[in-house]
């Protein structure tokens, strides 16, 4: 299995904190906006299992993904640094999700095991 990667927000730094035009918000989401899956009642309806799970539960998520767009813009700063800024865009077209069991939903299907 591949390594899994925290895309956790970096803290802001002191000097930020003091500049910022918006006071900072202790409370403010630790992951960026675009890493979150909203599944609304079409996609409940795919995916029932969904509706068994509860708030900060942890599931596996498999999916099948194709990239949409890649953007590489290049710009020069104040100083005449060049700087180099990467995008790309990933549609999800297929997915499962299921809950974190260390296994044990695979041992069960592995031996036939009913619900």
């Amino acid at each position: 299995m591949t390594k899994l990667t925290d895309m956790k927000l970096p803290k802001p730094k002191k000097n930020n904190l003091k500049t910022a035009a918006v006071p900072y918000d202790m409370n403010r989401e630790q992951y960026p906006y675009g890493l979150r899956l909203n599944l609304g009642n079409d996609e409940v309806e795919k995916l029932p299992g969904l509706k068994k799970l509860d708030i900060d539960e942890e599931v596996s998520i498999n999916a099948r993904a194709r990239v949409v767009s890649v953007n590489l813009d290049k710009s020069q700063d104040t100083k005449g640094d060049s700087k180099e800024r990467f995008r790309i865009a990933i549609q999800i077209e297929q997915i499962a999700i299921s809950k974190v069991n260390d296994g044990q939903d695979s041992f069960d299907e592995a031996v036939n095991k009913k619900d």
